[in-house]
């Protein structure tokens, strides 16, 4: 059975951190409704949309953990709520006088409603979480099995080439009959010849 092993990817880390951002815009201003020489007048995510915002940032966040932990279903889910929240955010940021509630409706045209920085966050978090949706996250990957033993050093390059046989010694001379001093034998072949006899004196 060949060996796996677990790589993460960016995905499920970058979702967590889109979650973290929607989480916190929710809960800080969405609107900002201002009456010239009257008043100025901020309101809050969690006093309208925003508390379907931070819901969703909440199950994004746990979906983008299970999904560091292997869970593959849980980037599908992750990817959906963070979808659903970003298409909210953007609706309320595009139409801002309506988030702003019936505060510039009761003014007579007179207010001036502007988006807050908590819906900026909170779109840019939502768009964060579904870029990581679509990311590359935890992914098994085969690893090679090595060849050589444990313990035992691989060959040196070069080994296998084929070593020339080392020369056998040549056979010990015969004692010829009589006692005289034995014939050396011939040499083998290849081999230089002997030297010559010294000279007698």
């Amino acid at each position: 059975m060949q060996r796996t092993e677990v790589r993460n990817g960016p995905g499920p880390i970058v979702m967590l951190v889109g979650a973290i951002a929607l989480a916190i815009g929710s809960v800080l201003p969405w609107a900002t409704v201002s009456v010239p020489l009257i008043a100025e007048q901020s309101i809050g995510g969690l006093e309208g949309d925003g508390v379907l915002t931070i819901i969703g940032a909440v199950l994004v966040a746990a979906a983008a953990v299970l999904w560091l932990r292997g869970a593959g279903w849980a980037r599908i889910v992750g990817l959906v709520v963070a979808v659903l929240a970003a298409a909210l955010a953007i609706y309320d940021l595009v139409n801002i006088t309506d988030t702003a509630g019936g505060i510039a409706t009761e003014s007579a045209g007179l207010a001036d409603a502007s988006a807050g920085i908590g819906i900026w966050l909170a779109a840019a978090g939502a768009v964060i979480a579904v870029i990581g949706g679509a990311l590359r996250g935890p992914t098994e990957v085969p690893v090679a099995r090595s060849s050589v033993a444990p313990g035992v050093s691989p060959p040196a390059s070069g080994s296998g080439a084929t070593r020339p046989a080392a020369r056998s010694a040549p056979p010990p001379a015969a004692p010829s009959p009589g006692g005289s001093a034995p014939t050396p034998a011939p040499p083998p072949a290849g081999s230089p010849p002997p030297p010559p006899p010294p000279p007698p004196r």
